[in-house]
This record gives structure tokens, sequence and C-alpha cells, in this order.
């Protein structure tokens, strides 16, 4: 497929989707302070 990135979000007291995110291979590079919805 030749993708550059994937980007997956989870809540931060998800720590079970974040162990799964990086069992295949996502690294953390951030986290959002806010989220805002419309």
């Amino acid at each position: 497929m030749k993708l550059h990135r994937i980007i997956a979000t989870c809540q931060p007291e998800n720590t079970s989707s974040y162990r799964v995110m990086e069992k295949i291979g996502m690294r953390r590079e951030g986290y959002f302070k806010k989220m805002y919805s419309n």
C-alpha cells in the first residue's frame, strides 16, 4: 500500500487499547491535552 503514516487514537485511561497499538508496531508521538467536539 506504500502508506507513509497511519494514525490511531484512544483515551489516555484506555491502557488496553494502547497496548494493542504497541503490539502491532505503533508508537506514541504525542497526545492531545483537550478534545473538542462540535
